[in-house]
């Protein structure tokens, strides 16, 4: 007997939300109870490196591209509340990453996570500018390999844990600017030691 299938969607729902985004997707072949439960998941993360999906080396970056392009698209929760991206890939552009961030950003996400796992700072990024406004926005974490090129105006009234590990600035304003825009501040994690020689 399938007891699994007998639980309410909001518990099923949660229980995929702990689960990373290829799995979830995968559950679609399930039944076909399970074709699009998938699409309501509020957590989404996204990694690269995941060889059991996209081949022994990590994967072409078109191909992951694509993938997440599709279920950034396909998912229909009220409420992005996590949206994850381990990235080891070379970006060939930051176009990609900026459309991904302003569907998380129309999405009303709550949490935002960036990392990249490359090494060398020839492969180091800069995040768009309209980021530092999203006002939904409570958690953001990022490392390694992004650079921060913070506006003027900063309005993430609503952020309440920055996590910057290892990532860069282009000034040293925009470090003073980023917490400037931070007004309910509440947790603040920061190293620089992987960024020294």
């Amino acid at each position: 007997m399938d007891i699994i299938s007998n639980l309410p969607d909001e518990l099923l729902l949660r229980i995929l939300s702990s689960l990373p985004s290829n799995d979830v997707v995968a559950t679609m072949l399930l039944s076909k109870r399970w074709q699009f439960l998938w699409t309501m998941v509020p957590k989404l993360d996204f990694d690269d490196s995941v060889h059991e999906y996209f081949g022994e080396h990590g994967v072409d970056y078109r191909v992951f591209q694509e993938y997440v392009d599709r279920v950034l698209a396909s998912n229909k929760a009220p409420v992005l509340e996590t949206l994850k991206f381990k990235l080891s890939c070379r970006l060939s552009s930051t176009d990609d990453i900026t459309t991904w961030l302003r569907i998380a950003n129309a999405r009303r996400v709550r949490e935002l996570e960036i990392y990249r796992s490359l090494k060398g700072d020839a492969y180091s990024f800069k995040l768009p500018q309209y980021l530092y406004a999203f006002q939904k926005l409570v958690v953001l974490k990022l490392y390694k390999l992004i650079t921060l090129d913070v506006p003027v105006e900063v309005r993430l009234s609503s952020l309440k844990s920055l996590y910057l590990v290892s990532v860069h600035y282009k000034d040293e304003v925009s470090h003073r600017r980023l917490l400037a825009g931070c007004p309910v501040l509440e947790e603040l994690v920061m190293d620089k030691s992987e960024n020294e020689p």
